[in-house]
């Protein structure tokens, strides 16, 4: 698969962008862990070696924060499960891993690169209210004001979006 790279890179990241991949933080794993999740989903990005062929930071951001949260809920859930059985008899099953193994890890990373090509296909509009919609969860209402058009059209751009992933993407 080709790697086409875009216009958009980290540094063109903006304090409104900052203020959006908080907030979607702050929304997923709550104000007490947002800063750290953050920091952390920007670090991850800082320290890849192949940063500059990822072409929506802003939506790598987005993911890498959505995974860094369900990885937070997994450790808080770990952590009650040990305390529960801590009070309970000793069960073989707390020292089965649960956390997927490299060969599902690289298989997510193929298919999360495949959809950032994907996304990368469509035009501007739909790309912008399909990261906004489905990524960062603004409502229709809200994409439509904030892109100049009407909320029928961001609507149509979302159909089309959708369309356009159910066509090329493996189910």
């Amino acid at each position: 698969m080709p790697y086409i790279k875009n216009n958009h890179s980290l540094e063109e990241l903006s304090i409104d962008d900052y203020k959006d991949i908080h907030a979607f933080a702050t929304r997923r794993v709550g104000q007490q862990y947002a800063d750290d999740i953050v920091q952390d989903a920007y670090l991850q990005l800082l320290h890849r070696d192949d940063k500059d062929v990822i072409r929506e930071p802003r939506a790598f951001l987005f993911r890498v924060i959505a995974n860094l949260s369900i990885d937070n809920w997994r450790k808080s859930k770990r952590l009650a499960d040990a305390e529960h059985e801590k009070n309970d008899d000793f069960d073989m099953d707390t020292l089965v891993s649960h956390q997927p193994g490299p060969e599902a890890s690289t298989s997510s990373l193929l298919e999360f690169d495949n959809f950032l090509f994907v996304l990368d296909q469509l035009p501007e509009p739909q790309r912008h209210a399909f990261i906004l919609n489905k990524i960062e969860g603004h409502t229709h209402a809200e994409i439509a004001k904030r892109l100049g058009v009407s909320s029928k059209s961001i609507q149509r751009y979302l159909i089309d979006a959708m369309e356009h992933f159910a066509s090329r993407l493996d189910n």
